[in-house]
């Protein structure tokens, strides 16, 4: 019965399409033969270069606005996830100190004032730990971006919080233009300075103002932390 029906060229066509469906045990068996096998070319001599590329392509497309939520870049390279419409936005810079080696040269950051509070720290750890493995490097739902001005002034800088808008049953995430961002780049007195807790015990990262920079140090935080 079986011969009979897939004697047809449709039925035979049908038959191949039934046998490379992806649940089947051969495939998966395939699958992690050719990883297995392209583990040792990829580490010793593909790895570096794909991963390069990468970053050069990450890098070109945070030059620009990146949607937090689609994905969807200025500066993208696929027509699918290109922002299409003109988005006012500044650069700010900021001049990060490696945490675990305060004498080592000041790294200058990259952001957009249009970037969300979880991108900002994003590109922050990307700096600061861009030698370190992304298993070994602290995340950034780990740490918590304030803003601080003289010793009681404390506000915590979120994507969600109970200032964010809506419009139209629709929620905007705050980006660093909803936090005042001119106030942040031009601090007026050296008590000003944003800061970055980590929520891992003895450990706080702060970003402080310099004239028309920033500047991300390292302290201790005797407060217990969040």
């Amino acid at each position: 019965m079986s011969e009979q029906r897939f004697s047809s060229p449709s039925e035979c066509r049908r038959r191949f399409i039934c046998s490379t469906r992806t649940e089947s045990v051969a495939e998966k068996m395939l699958t992690n033969w050719f990883a297995f096998l392209l583990h040792k070319f990829l580490k010793e001599c593909a790895g570096e270069p794909l991963f390069m590329l990468y970053c050069a392509i990450k890098q070109q497309m945070e030059k620009g606005p990146i949607d937090a939520i689609t994905g969807e870049a200025r500066y993208s390279l696929s027509e699918d996830k290109l922002i299409r419409q003109q988005i006012e936005y500044k650069t700010l810079i900021l001049n990060c100190v490696n945490p675990d080696n305060e004498n080592s040269p000041e790294t200058p950051v990259k952001v957009l004032n249009c970037d969300t509070i979880t991108q900002v720290k994003e590109k922050i750890l990307d700096a600061v730990y861009k030698n370190m493995p992304y298993s070994q490097r602290p995340r950034a739902v780990d740490m918590d971006l304030e803003w601080r001005q003289g010793r009681m002034a404390r506000v915590v800088l979120q994507d969600e919080d109970i200032t964010t808008k809506i419009e139209n049953d629709w929620k905007r995430l705050n980006a660093l233009m909803h936090y005042q961002p001119e106030v942040i780049t031009q601090p007026t007195s050296a008590s000003k300075r944003t800061t970055i807790t980590s929520k891992m015990p003895g450990l706080q990262l702060y970003i402080q103002g310099g004239g028309s920079t920033l500047t991300l140090g390292v302290g201790l935080n005797s407060c217990p932390c969040r």
